[in-house]
């Protein structure tokens, strides 16, 4: 009775911890425009390469 208890009262908590991290779309995307240009050149990667060139091997 108390391992049927203790599964219970973990699979509560879990589902309990899920539901809390679960965030919404909008949630998600509330950067500052200031903070969003920060973002934007942290993952600037510069120019493509074009890989149509000939590699000289």
């Amino acid at each position: 009775m108390k391992n049927i208890l203790r599964t219970i009262a973990l699979i509560t908590f879990a589902a309990t911890v899920v539901a809390g991290c679960a965030k919404s779309e909008d949630e998600l995307n509330t950067r500052t425009p200031e903070q969003q240009k920060q973002a934007d050149r942290v993952h600037d990667m510069g120019e493509s390469v074009d890989r149509s060139k000939s590699k000289g091997y």
